[in-house]
């Protein structure tokens, strides 16, 4: 029994040393200051979808599991298209949606949201269901701003 409890003891020093060691470096994450929202921004999981804004003043969003039209959960794969500007704050985007699918079936849910997106992410919340959208610089252009 001794020879075990000398075995366990160093093994669960070490589990709390690296224990430590995660929640003291969870806070040093890249630091994203964006400002420009042009890019690729993919659905934090669980939730699904790209959120792609163009150059040109227009976007896309694909297989989304919300309905920003609507405002809440998508029964299935959501797809929009429309034009944004920046807000007022040139932290906020202002997202028009021109058109909207659930599957192939339109879903009528044209309308304005506007949205923070300097931090890198882009939220939309319900009452049954929140997404974030994160800002992929691996897939955008260079951005305006910083990405550490």
């Amino acid at each position: 029994m001794n020879a075990l409890r000398q075995r366990t003891i160093p093994i669960f020093a070490a589990l709390v040393a690296l224990f430590a060691l995660a929640v003291g470096t969870a806070g040093c994450g890249s630091q994203v200051h964006l400002e420009s929202p042009v890019g690729v921004w993919r659905a934090a999981p669980p939730e699904t979808g790209v959120l792609q804004i163009f150059e040109d003043g227009t976007f896309t969003i694909t297989d989304s599991s919300f309905d920003i039209g609507y405002g809440g959960k998508a029964p299935r794969n959501y797809r929009a298209e429309g034009d944004w500007n920046l807000a007022s704050d040139a932290e906020w985007v202002y997202l028009y949606t021109n058109y909207d699918y659930v599957g192939d079936r339109a879903a009528g849910g044209a309308g304005g949201h506007s949205r923070e997106f300097a931090d890198g992410r882009i939220v939309f919340e319900s009452e049954d269901l929140s997404i974030t959208f994160v800002y992929d610089p691996s897939a955008s252009p260079t951005p305006s701003g910083s990405v550490d």
